[in-house]
């Protein structure tokens, strides 16, 4: 599992892979910073997103949690596809104010995917 960040003027992107155990489960969690609200999240399957490689099950889940476990998205991850890369639009009022955490499951043995969170960057003064 990695993470990636890239940035433009005003938002500021996270790439979290993941990777499931035998029990097709998989746990991500990772510390968005200077962020101000999640704008979109993009679920794509296979290792490094590539739509073809160790694809996950058709109708995995995915939850968001944060830090007081509530599901950010609101189950709106709920039967994700196993082959095509899927977008979530947020509310831009969200603000998180530490760790969330990535949750998969009915993934099946060993499958990958990557879920893409963009946020509106916390404004400079």
């Amino acid at each position: 599992m990695s993470e990636s960040i890239k940035q433009t003027k005003d938002r500021k992107i996270y790439i979290e892979s993941w990777l499931s155990d035998a029990s097709g489960d998989a746990s991500v969690t990772f510390t968005p910073e200077n962020i101000f609200g999640l704008l979109k999240v993009q679920t794509v399957p296979g290792k490094d997103g590539d739509l073809t490689t160790d694809l996950p099950t058709d109708q995995h889940d995915v939850v968001i949690n944060d830090i007081y476990s509530e599901d950010i998205m609101n189950a709106e991850l709920a039967d994700c596809s196993g082959t095509v890369a899927e977008s979530y639009h947020a509310c831009p009022d969200f603000i998180t104010s530490g760790a969330l955490t990535i949750v998969v499951s009915n993934a099946g043995n060993a499958k990958q995917g990557i879920v893409i969170l963009t946020f509106k960057k916390e404004f400079e003064v």
